[in-house]
């Protein structure tokens, strides 16, 4: 009986080793995420005209990064992505299949994640087939992701700030040279081998140190 009652005991102690996580971490662009915080989002820009067949296709993107991952093992999560403001064009992708947010409404999808960061593929891309178009309104979206145990929750901003470089407006070379993160938090010193927004002026441009 009491080789038995061992037997059970040492069962018992072998499966609650076997922990089942419940917390993750968020990163956008590589970098932490706190609970709470604001994306700032500046547009990707692609020029796909034919103007000498009378043909304007111009894409503007968001894409903030965003990727999961457990600390302690295989956790189920729900991640739920809510349009803010009537904001057009957002899509996620995740875990295996992609959905459209209609504009005001919120899309949930659940899946599991472990310790291997998994990308979210939270963005928004507007397409505008007329010379000269382009987004005229900022927009939001509001992510939430769910365990068990834990809650987490960000708000991405669509800005009308182009990311990709130089404005065709007045540069002034002489003006001193600021970075922030993709997340637009101000950085005092840039790390060597990270991606930074470099303002000089009027002049944007992504940058890796």
């Amino acid at each position: 009986m009491n080789k038995i009652k061992t037997a059970a005991l040492m069962a018992f102690a072998l499966l609650a080793n076997v922990a089942v996580g419940q917390n993750f971490t968020v990163t956008s662009n590589g970098n932490p995420v706190e609970n709470g915080a604001i994306i700032a989002l500046q547009y990707e820009f692609e020029d796909y005209s034919a103007p000498e067949h009378e043909v304007y296709t111009y894409a503007y993107a968001w894409y903030p990064n965003l990727k999961v991952a457990s600390t302690d093992g295989e956790v189920n999560v729900t991640v739920t992505v809510t349009s803010i403001n009537d904001t057009n064009n957002i899509q996620i992708c995740w875990p295996m299949q992609c959905h459209f947010v209609a504009p005001g409404t919120s899309q949930t999808e659940t899946g599991t994640i472990d310790t291997t960061p998994s990308d979210l593929q939270i963005h928004k891309e507007d397409y505008y087939y007329e010379q000269g178009g382009a987004p005229t309104q900022v927009g939001e979206a509001k992510v939430t992701i769910l365990s068990d145990t834990q809650s987490f929750e960000c708000t991405l901003k669509f800005l009308l700030e182009d990311i990709n470089g130089v404005e065709e407006n007045f540069v002034d070379e002489n003006a001193p040279a600021e970075y922030f993160t993709i997340q637009g938090i101000r950085v005092a010193e840039p790390q060597k081998g990270q991606l930074y927004i470099e303002r000089k002026g009027s002049k944007v441009v992504k940058r890796i140190f």
